[in-house]
């Protein structure tokens, strides 16, 4: 079942940014953000919000390493249970956030490396706070930078949603 299925009402109400091959990097990286507040905002106002945990990876930096770890990326995670305007720098891996999930939905662990990996019991909370995510305005000028006609938000709307 896609997103359709789960969140029919909040699904087509949803749409992707239009990119273009003219789009500059930070325009891309603007699109980026609001696609996942368009996301964030519509789950937190809708009556699934309560149960959701919204997980994101970077894919990779597209640079190359950087000075610390070439494995290095970040992830965030959304939840009324996520803890607040914190960072955890436990070290987590990708297999993390997949152990994480199965815990939460009360499933097996899928391989012997998910079975073994820390999860994320630093990023969560036993409290719940159901505070929506706020829309903010886009921080990058220029109009290749957000879909046209459309308010859009940007990663720092996540601090409030978790």
């Amino acid at each position: 079942m896609g997103i359709a299925g789960l969140l029919g009402h909040v699904s087509p109400k949803f749409r992707l940014p239009d990119l273009r091959d003219t789009d500059t990097p930070t325009a891309c990286v603007a699109n980026n953000d609001w696609a996942l507040g368009e996301l964030v905002d519509r789950v937190t106002h809708s009556r699934y919000w309560p149960q959701t945990a919204i997980f994101v990876i970077e894919d990779d930096a597209q640079n190359g390493p950087d000075h610390v770890d070439a494995r290095r990326t970040i992830g965030l995670v959304i939840s009324p249970y996520a803890r607040r305007r914190a960072v955890d720098s436990t070290l987590y891996t990708t297999s993390s956030m997949v152990r994480t999930m199965e815990l939460l939905l009360g499933l097996p662990p899928m391989t012997q490396y998910d079975a073994a990996a820390m999860p994320m019991y630093a990023s969560f909370t036993t409290e719940a706070d159901l505070t929506p995510s706020l829309p903010l305005p886009l921080l990058i000028a220029g109009a290749d930078a957000r879909p046209a006609g459309l308010d859009t938000m940007g990663l720092r709307a996540l601090s409030s949603a978790g």
